[in-house]
């Protein structure tokens, strides 16, 4: 007395079937490695690098034109605060 059984092979997974006949394989999505920078980021960061030069240390004065770039730095920063923040606000 013998059983017979029959095992059906394994299918592959469906794939797309472009028009001549190929089959398209599913991909992985690959992850970037590179961290992205966003902006508000690097403004901030040079706005730090500036104060560092225009500050050199107790007892000095900054220059006029070294505020005004300051100052500039800080209205493009909020600037740049405000257009990302405003949509959250609103």
């Amino acid at each position: 007395m013998t059983i017979e059984a029959t095992v059906e092979p394994r299918r592959e997974p469906t794939a797309h079937v472009n028009r001549l006949g190929f089959a398209k394989r599913p991909t992985k999505r690959k992850r970037s490695k590179k961290t992205k920078k966003c902006a508000p980021t690097m403004a901030l960061q040079d706005l730090y690098v500036s104060c560092k030069e225009v500050f050199k240390g107790p007892g000095t004065v900054p220059l006029h034109q070294d505020v005004k770039r300051l100052c500039h730095m800080l209205g493009m920063f909020l600037n740049l605060m405000v257009m990302i923040l405003l949509p959250f606000l609103s």
